[in-house]
C-alpha cells in the first residue's frame, strides 16, 4: 500500500508547527504546540504523535529548524564544540580582529561578538600561495601531521582557512588530506574554499569557521531525529530545509550545516511565493510575526528575492542587523529582513520613560503572563487579550488563556504610565506596528520597491491581527493564508528540491573569461550529479540556472545577475539593476566575484491547492465580543476560520478565529474568502 502522508515539521523558538497532507484523500491536518527549548528534537516526535498520524503511513517529512542560530545566539545546552583552526602564520588572530568598522560607533560599552574558537585552538603554520594563485612557499607536512597529532584526542572538527585559497586551494586541500589521515574518523574536517570561494580573508574564514562548528550539532540533531524515527518505525524520506527556499538532503545538511541556518523563515517565504504564483501576484511582500521575531522578505515576479550577505547572532536595531556585531556568512539564501517583534515580546519601559516592545521575548518558558505557565511579564498576546482581541485558547485547545494574569501583568506599567490597561496594551500594539513596518521597508523601500505596487501575505501566529493596520502603510491589499498560524511548516511541504553551489572567478569580465566560466560550470555540476546520486535523487526533471556574483572593482555592492552563456548580456543586465537600485553606473567592466549554479528537481511528492467554487455570500457569526478597537470598546462579531467557504463576505469590525491564528478586521476594511481559502482584505 502506497504511503499516504507528506509531513512538515517546523521548530520555532516559542512554537511547533506542523501540517499533514494525505495524498489518499487530499485532506490537510496541522498542529501548533509549545517547543522545547532545551531538547527541540523531542518537540519533533512529539507533534507528530500527538497528530494522530501513523508513522507507517508517512511518505516524506521535511524538516526546518533554528537551532543553527540559536547556538550562534547562546541558547542553553547548545555550547560550540571543540574545534581546531588551522591558518597561515601570523594570522591566527583573523577571526578575533575582523573588521576595522566599529559597529556602534558612540557606544563605549560595545563588545564584539565572542570568537568562535578560543585563541589556544587557534594554529599557524608555514606556507603561502599569493592572490594570484602562484605558491611563494609550500607547506611543511611534517609540522601540519605534528600539529594534528597533538590535538587529536581534543577536537570534534577541523577548520582550515588559508590565504587566497579562493584562488588556489591546493593548500587547504593538502592539509585535509593530512588531517584524514591522522585524525579520528569522528572529527568533522572543513576548507574555507568550498564553503567561501570568495575574497576576504575575515569573512571567507568566519563563514567555514560557522560551518565547522556546526557540523557536531547539526549531525547530532539531525541523527537523533532520524533515530527517534525509526524507533518509531520510519525509515523513509527525512529532508531538510535550507536558507536559500530548497530542501536538501539529510547528509548534505550535515556537510554545509550553514546551508540551514534559516531553513525556518526561507520556507514562509516559499508558501507566500506559491500563493503569489496561484495568485498571479507580480508583487508581494511576505510577514511572518511569531512567537519570539517577525520575519519579512519581497518576492518578484513569484521568486523571493536572494542575496549572498548575512550576518548571524548579530545584533538588531530597527529591524536592521548592524555590521560587525554578528558572524558574517556569505552564503545564498533569502533576503529576509528580521525584527525582534513577536506575540511573546515584552512590554517595558525604558530609563527614559518611554514605552517599549521587545527585543526581548518570554518564549515558549514560560511564555505570556496569560499562559498560566508562570510568565508574569506583559506581551504583546496579553494585550491582545485585554483588548478582547483573542479567543479563550490557543493552539488547538492547548493553551487556555488567563485574562486574570493578563491584567495583572499590566499593573506596574499602569501605575508607572498612569494609563488604564487597554490605553497600555492599544499603544503597545501601536509600537509593534512600528517595528514591523520597519522590517517591511527594509526588503521593499531600501531595495529600490514602492510598497503601493505590493500585496502584503501575513501568516505566524500573530501577524494576522495587524493585517489592517499594516494595509495602511499604502499596500494595493492583504493576503491571510489559509493555515496562517502554520504557514512555514506548510511552506515546507510546497518546496522543491534545490542545491546551490558556487566557485571563485575574481576576473574582470570580458569575452575570454567566458571559457573560463565554461570550464567552472562544468566542474560545478559534475559535483552536483555526485550529490544527487548520493542521496538518491532522479534528477530527469531538473532544471539548472547559472549566475554570477558582480560588482564594480573595489566596491562592496555585489549583485546577483543570471548568467545565460553572455559575458556581454550579463553585463549589460548588471549595469541596468545597478542603476535602478543604487542610481549610477561607473564606465568600467564588473568584476566577477562568484560562479553559482542552481539546480532545481521538482519533489513528486508536494502538495497542491485546488481552486474550489467561489459563490458570494455573507456567513453567520459564532459570537460576539466586546473589544478595543481604532479608541473605542465596541460589539464585535466572531467568525469561524474554519466555517469560512469560498465567497464569504465580511465587513470590519469583525475577528476570525481558527486552532492556528487570529485576524482582525477593522472598520472600513473588507474581507473576501477567495477560491484558495485565502482571506484576502481590502479597504471600502
Amino acid at each position: 500500500m502506497a504511503k499516504r502522508y507528506i509531513i512538515g515539521v517546523d521548530i520555532g523558538g516559542t512554537f511547533t508547527d506542523l501540517i499533514v497532507y494525505d495524498g489518499e484523500t487530499g485532506n490537510i491536518k496541522y498542529l501548533k504546540t509549545l517547543t522545547n527549548p532545551a531538547k527541540p528534537e523531542e518537540s519533533f516526535t512529539k507533534a507528530i504523535e500527538n497528530i494522530g498520524v501513523d508513522f507507517n503511513d508517512i511518505a516524506l517529512i521535511i524538516h526546518g529548524t533554528t537551532l543553527g542560530t540559536n547556538m550562534l545566539l547562546g541558547q542553553e545546552g547548545l555550547d560550540i564544540p571543540n574545534a581546531l583552526l588551522i591558518t597561515n602564520r601570523g594570522f591566527t588572530d583573523v577571526i578575533e580582529i575582523g573588521r576595522q568598522n566599529r559597529p556602534e560607533l558612540y557606544n563605549i560599552f560595545f563588545t564584539k561578538p565572542r570568537p568562535l574558537i578560543p585563541r589556544n585552538m587557534r594554529v599557524g603554520i608555514k606556507g603561502r600561495i599569493d592572490s594570484k594563485g602562484y605558491i611563494l612557499e609550500d607547506i611543511d607536512e611534517g609540522e601540519v601531521h605534528e600539529t594534528l597529532y597533538r590535538y587529536r584526542y581534543t577536537v570534534e572538527t577541523i577548520i582550515i582557512s588559508l590565504l587566497n585559497s579562493y584562488v588556489n586551494p591546493v593548500h587547504e586541500e593538502k592539509v585535509r588530506d593530512i588531517a584524514s589521515k591522522t585524525m579520528d574518523n569522528e572529527v568533522y574536517i572543513t576548507i574555507s574554499s568550498e564553503v567561501d570561494p570568495r575574497p576576504g580573508e575575515y569573512e571567507r574564514t568566519v563563514s567555514a569557521v560557522i560551518t565547522g562548528v556546526l557540523k557536531p550539532i547539526i549531525s547530532r540533531y539531525l541523527e537523533s531525529i532520524a533515530r527517534e524515527l525509526e524507533d518509531n518505525g520510519y525509515k523513509r524520506g527525512f529532508i531538510v530545509m535550507a536558507s536559500h527556499g530548497g530542501v536538501i538532503g539529510i547528509e548534505e545538511a550535515i556537510r554545509r550545516p550553514s546551508q540551514i541556518i534559516e531553513s525556518g523563515p526561507a520556507a514562509g517565504a516559499i508558501a507566500a511565493s506559491y500563493l503569489a504564483k496561484l495568485l498571479n501576484e507580480k508583487s508581494v511582500i511576505a510577514l511572518d510575526m511569531g512567537g519570539t521575531t517577525s520575519k519579512a522578505s519581497a518576492i518578484l515576479d513569484g521568486n523571493p528575492l536572494i542575496t549572498t550577505e548575512y550576518e548571524v547572532g548579530g545584533k538588531v536595531h530597527m529591524g536592521r542587523i548592524i555590521k560587525g556585531s554578528g558572524y558574517p556568512l556569505r552564503i545564498p539564501h533569502i533576503d529576509i529582513a528580521e525584527i525582534g517583534v513577536g506575540g511573546g515580546s515584552i512590554i517595558w519601559i525604558d530609563k527614559g520613560g518611554q514605552l517599549r516592545v521587545g527585543p526581548v521575548s518570554a518564549g515558549a518558558d514560560p511564555g505570556p503572563a496569560c499562559y498560566n505557565r508562570g510568565g508574569d511579564k506583559p506581551t504583546l498576546t496579553d494585550a491582545y487579550l485585554i483588548l478582547g482581541w483573542l479567543p479563550e485558547v490557543l493552539g488547538g485547545g492547548e493553551i487556555r488563556l488567563s485574562i486574570d494574569r493578563a491584567y495583572k501583568s499590566f499593573e506596574n506599567l499602569c501605575s508607572l504610565k498612569g494609563l488604564e490597561p487597554y490605553e497600555i496594551a492599544y499603544r503597545s500594539i501601536e509600537i509593534a506596528n512600528e517595528h514591523l513596518h520597519r522590517a517591511i521597508s527594509i526588503v521593499s523601500i531600501e531595495r529600490g520597491y514602492d510598497i503601493k505596487d505590493f500585496t502584503i501575505v501575513l501568516f505566524g501566529g500573530a501577524a494576522p491581527i495587524h493585517t489592517t493596520f499594516l494595509i495602511e502603510l499604502g499596500f494595493k491589499n492583504g493576503l491571510i493564508p489559509p493555515y496562517a498560524g502554520v504557514y512555514s511548516a506548510y511552506g515546507l511541504i510546497q518546496t522543491n528540491y534545490r542545491y546551490i553551489l558556487q566557485r571563485g572567478v575574481n576576473s574582470h569580465s570580458s569575452k575570454e573569461v567566458e571559457e573560463k566560466l565554461s570550464k567552472i560550470y562544468n566542474e560545478v555540476e559534475k559535483e552536483l550529479y555526485q550529490i544527487l546520486d548520493r542521496e538518491g535523487i532522479d534528477s530527469d526533471n531538473i532544471i539548472i540556472r547559472k549566475y554570477l556574483e558582480m560588482r564594480y572593482w573595489r566596491q562592496g555592492r555585489n549583485l546577483i545577475i543570471e548568467y545565460r552563456d553572455s559575458i556581454s548580456d550579463a553585463v549589460r543586465r548588471f549595469s541596468e539593476e545597478y542603476k535602478e537600485r543604487y542610481g549610477y553606473t561607473m564606465d568600467e567592466p564588473p568584476y566577477i566575484e562568484a560562479a553559482i549554479l542552481e539546480a532545481e528537481i521538482e519533489s513528486r511528492l508536494k502538495m497542491e491547492l485546488k481552486q474550489e467554487e467561489y459563490k458570494p455570500y455573507t456567513p453567520k457569526e459564532v459570537g460576539w465580543k466586546t473589544a478595543f478597537i481604532d479608541g473605542k470598546w465596541m460589539d464585535t462579531p466572531v467568525y469561524n476560520r474554519e466555517n469560512l467557504m469560498p465567497g464569504a463576505l465580511i465587513d470590519g469590525p469583525a475577528l476570525i478565529y481558527g486552532d492556528d491564528s487570529t485576524a482582525l478586521i477593522r472598520p472600513g476594511y473588507r474581507l473576501s474568502v477567495n477560491g484558495y481559502r485565502a482571506m484576502e482584505v481590502e479597504m471600502i
